[in-house]
């Protein structure tokens, strides 16, 4: 076998370890098999990803700075080859491949799209309407309602089904959202309150559409999801959604519009940050990131709480039930 041969199976074992969505592991196989390729066409030696040297991720980073790769995706890479020599029981730590001993600067994480403006909303789907593509106008409105992600609303006609069964959840605030989600992971998510009959009017002209036709909402040139992807990021540059508004800005205009809903409901800045996290599928921890990003135009209204003062509320709740409860 090869050295190359026995780099490629060593990033094999680990993925299988690692585990991972299927879009996970492929993208990182697809990543460390990059690495490896090009330390073989630059003379450095590779037999195993559990012994990659930190010499040899320095000039690799460096040739990818200089095909002017982003910061971002420079971390990503160096992201890839650490957690594959973890998968493999090394420490890169130890090995000196960090993202400060290899002088890889630090990326920005704040966001760089901005959430649509309502107005501007409108004159998309203005736009979208004489495209005669109705399924990709519902398409729009799904993810500025619901938070959904491109490729979540074009898979979402099963989930819906679903949301019109359980209508009263629905209306309650609560969508369970199982198609399309990144890592395959299923998320629960909330309706906006002030737009919960709008959100089932919109469900249900999404059903009707997709029983039109075949139980798609958008269909590409040929069968299959890779085709209906291209047709929607086409059809979304001709409506105007790129740069700083691009489709993703419906998913941060409902992150925004829920953020303040959940301030106005009493939640302090913790709690509203954890559930949006959660609402976008992010996880409940991932606060700092949600204010960073998809909140930072509106995250400056939300209170802090110290924790005491958290503590005697929760306490205070409690004690009403069980007041409640002692009543004859």
């Amino acid at each position: 076998m090869s050295q190359l041969n026995q780099a490629k199976h060593s990033v094999h074992k680990a993925n299988n370890y690692l585990g991972g969505s299927h879009a996970t592991k492929k993208a990182r196989k697809n990543m460390a098999y990059k690495f490896l390729e090009w330390c073989t066409q630059n003379g450095h030696y590779v037999n195993s990803m559990a012994k990659v040297q930190p010499d040899a991720v320095r000039d690799y980073l460096d040739a990818l700075k200089l095909r002017q790769v982003s910061v971002a995706t420079r971390h990503n890479h160096l992201s890839c080859i650490r957690v594959c020599m973890q998968g493999l029981n090394a420490d890169p730590d130890v090995a000196g491949i960090t993202a400060e001993k290899l002088g890889l600067e630090p990326r920005c994480r704040a966001g760089t799209k901005l959430p649509l403006p309502d107005a501007e909303f409108a004159s998309v789907l203005e736009r979208a309407a004489l495209l005669n593509e109705d399924g990709f106008v519902l398409m729009l409105k799904l993810q500025r309602l619901l938070g959904y992600r491109g490729k979540e609303s074009l898979m979402s006609i099963l989930d819906l089904e679903q949301h019109a069964l359980d209508a009263d959840a629905l209306l309650a605030g609560s969508i369970h959202i199982t198609r399309g989600t990144k890592g395959g992971r299923p998320r629960h998510t909330d309706v906006i309150a002030a737009k919960a009959q709008e959100t089932l009017q919109v469900i249900r002209a999404a059903l009707l559409y997709a029983r039109a036709h075949n139980g798609h909402l958008l269909q590409g040139a040929e069968p299959g999801l890779d085709a209906a992807k291209n047709k929607y990021h086409r059809l979304a540059a001709q409506v105007g959604l790129s740069g700083q508004y691009a489709p993703h800005s419906l998913r941060y205009a409902y992150a925004c519009e829920k953020i303040l809903e959940l301030h106005a409901a009493g939640c302090n800045r913790k709690e509203t940050l954890s559930f949006i996290s959660k609402f976008l599928g992010h996880g409940e921890s991932r606060n700092r990131y949600v204010s960073q990003v998809y909140g930072k135009s509106v995250v400056h209204v939300l209170t802090t709480e110290k924790r005491k003062t958290r503590i005697d509320r929760a306490i205070a709740v409690l004690d009403g039930i069980v007041d409640a409860q002692a009543k004859p």
